[in-house]
């Protein structure tokens, strides 16, 4: 069975072919929109380990220059490290940090926090973070940068640069700059973009974190996770996909330092993936919005649009009927060419049915003389003129609806008038159509013309009166005759009339025929389909076409 839409659901179903690629397009080009800004943040994070690397690193390289400087004091080569402390006091005090002179074992000589007493329990490097730091300084000959490690009096957090005092190319002494990992955790700035969950971090060479934008006094001292760790092993510089300490899915950027840390900036997931929730609740918005957009141009255009396309299939089925045609409008150039074509077809077929109806009545005028003419027998022509007669009724009242058919009360009365008869109409308004109303026009006439020859009409005090009904499909129609003289009812035998009404009523309409004895005459039951085998042959008259005539 085929889908059958109406003109408003077409201009829907257009709308939205229409609009689909256009909301497609707009799609690709905001995914593309999001992908794009997703890459843009990325890059960003990559960019601020560069900037943070290059801050850090000119942090310590400053720093790296004053213990330069002191390592040439004077006071060093005198072995005067009283002088040395006073000298280290004023600089570590301009720092905010603690200076060291140590013995490349790690003995203590000076400090700008502790005085120290040479040769009295002098104290000694015992950290085991300081001591490799201490190493790699006496090993490279160069400054190095410590991980983290605590303070041993006061248990605090501090990282230290290792800078090896050269003597003849000899290390001879290590000065060590201790300070607070803060100093590293102001550089890294992230600016609105931490506002927004973004995380910067410093971890030391041994995947231990240094410095924390956020919430450096839970985490700092805390291993780096693991894919943190193992991507950082790996490469000096990349990024990757991780989860943080506190269980934020995030994407990483991460950058070594020429000294053995790694800088590491951190945005979440939900921030990069934040363009491309705006993109969907976006799209969704504007679909939602097109999609009713385009319903109602398609409820409001469309029904405007299909009531000039209504009225034309209705002009259309009632030119298969003969039937009126409706006004109509001209908004649609082809709509109203079709409804012209309809206008101009009616008219055009009303002429010839009004030609048509006038050469037929002539021809049955002209037969009419030649059968009054040819016939001896008055009876027999007043036979055969009475049955051109009904012919010509049923013609005319066919011809005033334009052959849409004939109103079963008018035409049995019409025929009755022609023959100067009175018969007693009863039943709801029926409308025949055209064969059933010729088939009817003959049959009445017949009926007409026994009972006045044989039946009830034959006396004054003779009735006739013909009752119909609509039962189920079927018409039945009751010819009744009474009279006090009991007229006998016809038989096949009885002469051609009766076989003309076997011949409509059963072959033309595909109907029965009963005859019935009563009291004080007879009945003939006559019953056929009102829509059956042989086409339709009447309807019920609708309310605004009825029209009641006298019933005698």
């Amino acid at each position: 069975m085929k889908l059958r839409l109406s003109l408003r659901n077409h201009l829907l179903i257009f709308g939205l072919i229409c609009l689909v690629p256009a909301l497609v397009a707009t799609a690709l080009l905001a995914v593309e929109r999001a992908a794009t800004e997703r890459q843009r943040m990325e890059e960003r994070a990559v960019a601020f380990t560069t900037e943070f690397e290059r801050d850090i690193e000119a942090e310590v390289a400053g720093r790296v220059n004053v213990l330069q400087a002191l390592s040439v004091s004077p006071a060093i080569d005198a072995k005067d490290f009283k002088s040395f402390e006073r000298q280290a006091v004023e600089v570590a005090k301009a720092l905010d940090a603690v200076i060291v002179l140590r013995a490349p074992d790690g003995l203590h000589m000076a400090s700008s926090i502790t005085p120290v007493i040479v040769g009295e329990h002098n104290p000694k490097t015992i950290d085991p973070v300081l001591i490799q730091a201490d190493k790699r300084a006496i090993e490279t000959r160069q400054p190095q940068l410590s991980d983290l490690y605590q303070g041993v009096t006061d248990g605090r957090n501090f990282v230290s640069i290792v800078y090896p005092v050269l003597r003849d190319d000899q290390v001879v002494f290590l000065l060590t700059l201790a300070m607070s990992p803060q100093f590293v955790g102001k550089k890294l700035t992230l600016g609105a973009s931490a506002e927004a969950g973004w995380l910067a971090a410093v971890v030391g060479s041994d995947m231990r974190l240094v410095a924390r934008t956020r919430d450096p006094q839970i985490f700092v001292g805390r291993p780096a996770t693991g894919d943190l760790r193992e991507a950082m092993l790996q490469a000096d510089s990349g990024t990757v996909k991780t989860r943080t300490l506190d269980e934020v899915d995030v994407f990483t950027a991460f950058r070594h330092t020429s000294m053995g840390w790694a800088v590491v900036v951190s945005v979440p997931e939900t921030i990069l993936n934040q363009p491309v929730r705006h993109l969907i609740l976006i799209l969704a918005g504007l679909a939602i919005f097109v999609v009713l957009v385009t319903l109602l141009g398609a409820f409001v255009y469309g029904r405007r649009l299909g009531r000039e396309v209504s009225t034309l299939s209705r002009n259309a089925r009632a030119m298969g009927t003969n039937a009126p045609l409706l006004p109509y409008t001209q908004h649609i150039e082809e709509v109203a060419a079709a409804q012209q074509a309809l206008f101009d077809a009616q008219k055009q077929l009303s002429l010839l049915i009004a030609e048509l109806n006038h050469r037929v009545k002539n021809t049955l005028t002209v037969i009419k003389v030649i059968a009054g003419r040819s016939v001896g027998n008055r009876r027999d022509r007043d036979a055969v003129s009475g049955r051109i007669s009904a012919l010509t009724l049923a013609h005319e009242a066919l011809s005033e609806t334009q052959w849409r058919g004939a109103d079963l009360r008018k035409l049995v009365n019409a025929v009755a008038r022609s023959v100067d008869a009175a018969i007693g109409c009863e039943g709801p308004a029926i409308t025949l159509l055209p064969k059933a109303a010729v088939s009817m026009a003959q049959v009445v006439q017949e009926l007409i013309s026994n009972a006045r020859q044989h039946g009830a009409l034959r006396e004054r005090s003779g009735r006739v009166d013909l009752v119909w009904r609509i039962d189920g499909e079927n018409l039945h129609l009751d010819w009744i005759e009474r009279s006090p003289l009991k007229p006998q009812p016809p038989t096949h035998a009885a002469g051609f009339g009766l076989q003309v009404v076997d011949l409509c009523i059963a072959r033309q309409l595909g109907g029965r025929i009963h005859i019935e004895t009563e009291p004080e005459g007879w009945r003939i039951a006559l019953e056929f389909p009102m829509d059956g085998e042989l086409g339709t042959a009447a309807v019920p008259t609708p309310v605004a076409d009825r029209s009641i005539s006298p019933s005698r």
